[in-house]
């Protein structure tokens, strides 16, 4: 404990030096900045990519249900189904539906191959967020933005939905119905603003002429629900011919992507952290330069050769752990603020929010800290090694 007092104190001394040690000090404060800029960065991209993350997700949730349920052989497995939903507390609302490709025009003039999804519209807040009222003797559907731009129509606009798949096998032509746009609605997620229509399932039954069942029920869960353990028990709870999946199941790609994206980030951040830490080696060989003949003295003294690299090595952690908690704490409280304020805003014509999302873990400030540490403690292990290898007797006459 002596020892590592009299090292601390050595180091701190050699360090902070008014007299000598100028240029030392100079370039310990451009490690110490490097290093707080290098954490500073990958706090914040890790907060900025993981906060867009969790919104995407969350979009991707709401337009898709938290689980479906697939692989229906009968409607007698259709009402189990049901009457099992029903019977779930975790389960907050649940709608079955139809898909199909399916054409959509509008004045004659435009068309647009959409998907087109028949529900009972009644559930289509509960389960999808998208709220709508539709008056009794009409049709009422809900189309995305992009696709009501592309149509050229609006609110109360009526239109045609076709369906060539089921189309009559003595006629040729294929069915059609008329609907009116009731709701236009808004995610900024993937293409469906421009692809997906929900449609009456009275609508779905006319056109689908060739389906006999729903293709699947989408559950939404009550909040704070874990959706995997959910999905085991229900999975148990089913016969093994249903399939129930989560809405991840339907975008690996999108997720991995985006995973790929925080690791890539990291990485290419953490070159700063390397940067910086050429800079701190360069510090620590400018001070064993400048202080070969102290340390001469101290092994003189009877201090041993590796008390000698102690040293150097607390100069450097004490560089290090300046600079890494200068930057951590900044990065902590820049998105801390963000999160309360939101003062760093986006434009909402191109995003779906108004600022700019940041969430952050308690797991990402580990890694980034500890790959911070990693990556400092391996240059000044090294530069601490070439410490005072010059022989006593040089050392005790070097000239500076």
């Amino acid at each position: 404990q002596i020892i590592m007092k009299l090292n601390l104190k050595l180091a701190s001394r050699f360090l902070l030096s008014q007299r000598e040690n100028r240029p030392g000090k100079l370039s310990a404060w451009i490690a110490v900045i490097g290093l707080s800029v290098g954490c500073f960065s990958m706090i914040v991209a890790t907060a900025v990519l993981r906060g867009f993350e969790e919104k995407v997700t969350e979009r991707l949730a709401s337009i898709e249900g938290d689980l479906r349920i697939t692989g229906f052989n009968s409607e007698g497995e259709i009402s189990n189904a049901f009457t099992v939903l029903s019977q779930q507390k975790s389960v907050k609302s649940f709608a079955g539906f139809m898909e199909r490709k399916g054409l959509i025009t509008f004045d004659g003039k435009y068309h647009k191959m959409v998907t087109m999804k028949a529900l009972d519209m009644s559930q289509l807040e509960s389960v999808y967020g998208i709220s709508i009222s539709i008056a009794e003797e009409t049709y009422g559907i809900a189309v995305g933005k992009h696709l009501a731009q592309r149509l050229n129509a609006g609110i109360g606009s009526e239109l045609s939905l076709l369906s060539p798949v089921d189309q009559p096998a003595l006629f040729g032509l294929p069915l059609s119905q008329k609907v009116v746009i009731s709701n236009i609605f808004q995610t900024d997620v993937l293409d469906y603003d421009d692809r997906l229509v929900f449609i009456p399932l009275a609508v779905g039954k006319k056109l689908f002429t060739r389906k006999q069942l729903l293709d699947g029920i989408d559950v939404r869960l009550t909040s704070g629900e874990n959706v995997k353990k959910v999905q085991l028990a229900l999975t148990q709870i089913f016969p093994q011919s249903l399939s129930v999946t989560t809405w991840e199941s339907a975008h690996p790609s999108l997720l991995n992507a985006m995973k790929l994206e925080r690791i890539g980030a990291l990485v290419v951040l953490s070159l700063i952290i390397i940067v910086s830490g050429f800079n701190l080696a360069s510090t620590l060989f400018l001070i064993i330069i400048r202080k070969t003949k102290e340390f001469g003295i101290l092994r003189a003294m009877g201090l041993p050769q590796a008390n000698v690299r102690s040293i150097i090595f607390t100069q450097g952690i004490l560089i290090g752990f300046v600079g890494i908690a200068a930057g951590s704490t900044f990065g902590l409280i820049l998105v801390w603020t963000q999160q309360a304020i939101g003062f760093i805003p986006l434009p909402s014509d191109i995003y779906f929010l108004d600022s700019v999302p940041m969430i952050l873990l308690s797991a990402d400030v580990f890694w980034i800290i500890a790959i911070s540490l990693i990556l400092i403690l391996g240059f000044i292990i090294i530069t601490s090694w070439k410490a005072n290898r010059m022989p006593l007797f040089e050392s005790l006459q070097y000239e500076k």
